[in-house]
């Protein structure tokens, strides 16, 4: 509120190259950051301005930054190509011109604990604009002085106070923020879809890639997937082993996305954005759900194994089991409460997690009880049919091979 008071006030300001008006509890970054790597500085630079503006249409942005904007200006000197001719080269120019300017150390005078550099350079009144570095005279291997006018050349060019590589290649970053309700993945990705043709014909050396706290989040949610997916793999092996059978563990497992569901409902009932801990809450969330429908389905099996049918095997189990799940999920939710309810900076970090987990583990609790033994009904009728289905055919098909058999005796 302060920020957005605060640039309310100021205005817009058209003398200025950037303005940025942010605040931070801990640097996360800004919500876009992008990348753009080329190895022609020309056109990085005009990619850079052609994504920045493109960035700067789209609705709830904000305080676009353009790394190669506003330039500095800085002299380059090279020499004219009868210069090495008369025995001048770029090292003695620039060891010349560095020297005149900056100095050049004659000794050091030990002075308490430290030694006072004593530098020989130009007087102050000599090395103050740019018509003395026209003026100075240069030397030659031969040790003949030449004007500098004669010897070398000065142009100006765009200059950067520093100059970003990677894999040897020139890197500009395009920085905005967003204003709340707007998505960043969703910005970033509709720019990219927009704009990709255009920046494939008129940069074609140039390329533009997730940066900042979006790639943090992009090989977060990666690396993620590939463990989960490992762990759920591993559950149900375990879970095949110990029941027999391969379809239990599917039933079992199959509330884990209605968890997700849940916890996606709490984000949106509380106002909360998506976050990395939003991601491990609903992962915590599986685990409680696989418990809940283990202990029914494990249930249901020993019931049926003491003779009753399976509809009365899943309506005792359900009755049974009710109490624990609906205890286990109420108590878990009604423990994470008063972290949801905090409004103090501490818990701000924690919210996303607990709300994942508590509105999945509520959610799924639904889920569990209802849909799960619905679906037990209705795969182990299927299953009999199947199974009846088989033996029907089987029947006729023995009596086929016999026939044959048979007529190949006789």
């Amino acid at each position: 509120q302060i920020r957005n008071r605060w640039r309310d006030l100021i205005g817009p300001l058209p003398n200025a190259s950037q303005v940025d008006f942010s605040f931070t509890v801990i640097p996360l970054g800004q919500p876009i950051d992008l990348e753009l790597i080329s190895a022609d500085s020309e056109e990085l630079s005009a990619f850079a301005q052609s994504v920045a503006t493109q960035l700067s249409q789209y609705p709830g942005v904000f305080d676009v930054i353009n790394s190669l904007e506003a330039p500095l200006t800085e002299l380059e000197v090279a020499l004219k190509p009868q210069a090495e001719t008369l025995g001048l080269f770029e090292e003695q120019l620039a060891q010349q011109i560095r020297h005149g300017f900056y100095g050049v150390e004659a000794q050091k005078i030990p002075r308490l604990r430290e030694d006072v550099r004593v530098m020989v350079r130009y007087p102050a009144e000599e090395r103050d604009s740019l018509h003395d570095l026209r003026n100075i005279q240069l030397r030659t291997s031969s040790d003949v002085a030449i004007a500098f006018e004669d010897a070398a050349t000065i142009t100006y060019r765009p200059g950067y106070s520093s100059i970003e590589r990677k894999d040897r290649e020139r890197v500009a970053r395009i920085t905005a923020d967003l204003q709340p309700g707007f998505s960043a993945g969703a910005t970033i990705a509709a720019l990219m879809e927009d704009n990709r043709e255009n920046w494939q014909q008129n940069f074609p050396g140039s390329a533009l890639q997730k940066a900042g706290e979006q790639q943090q989040q992009s090989e977060f949610l990666t690396r993620t997937l590939q463990l989960m997916v490992m762990a759920l793999i591993l559950s149900f092996g375990l879970m095949a082993i110990v029941f027999g059978s391969y379809w239990q563990p599917i039933l079992i497992m199959i509330a884990i996305p209605f968890g997700f569901i849940g916890g996606l409902i709490g984000h949106i009932l509380l106002q909360q954005e998506l976050a990395m801990f939003s991601v491990l809450g609903m992962i915590a969330c599986a685990g409680v759900v696989v418990n809940d429908n283990l202990v029914l389905i494990d249930r249901t099996n020993a019931l049926r194994q003491e003779g009753l049918t399976l509809f009365d095997a899943l309506m005792d189990a359900t009755r049974s089991r009710f109490r624990p799940i609906v205890l286990t999920s109420m108590t878990t939710f009604i423990g994470l409460a008063p972290i949801m309810l905090e409004t103090s900076t501490q818990a701000q970090f924690l919210k996303p997690m607990v709300i994942s987990l508590a509105f999945g583990v509520v959610f799924a609790t639904v889920i569990t009880l209802i849909l799960v033994p619905c679906l037990y009904l209705q795969i182990d009728l299927f299953i009999q049919a199947l199974t009846r289905l088989k033996n029907k055919l089987k029947g006729p098909l023995t009596r086929l091979l016999i026939n044959d058999s048979n007529s190949s005796a006789l």
